[in-house]
């Protein structure tokens, strides 16, 4: 990416989004992912998220909690 982060303005400049199944593992697993990704980067500084649930195709489509996190 071209454009630095910038852990002191007020407006995100980069995102990542995470997903997992409905269930009480993989929300673990993710959160996990999740924690694992911000302490591993100082220069990451959380402006703001969004969730939602939607269907993933795969071998089997099922409902996924969506996590799109700005930074």
């Amino acid at each position: 990416y071209t454009r630095p982060l910038d852990a002191a303005a007020s407006v995100a400049t980069r995102c990542r989004s995470f997903h997992a199944k409905l269930n009480e593992g993989a929300l673990e697993f993710m959160n996990n992912q999740l924690n694992s990704w911000v302490d591993g980067d100082s220069n990451i500084v959380i402006k703001f998220a969004t969730s939602t649930i939607g269907v993933f195709e795969g071998k089997h489509a099922e409902p996924h909690l969506i996590l799109t996190v700005f930074y």
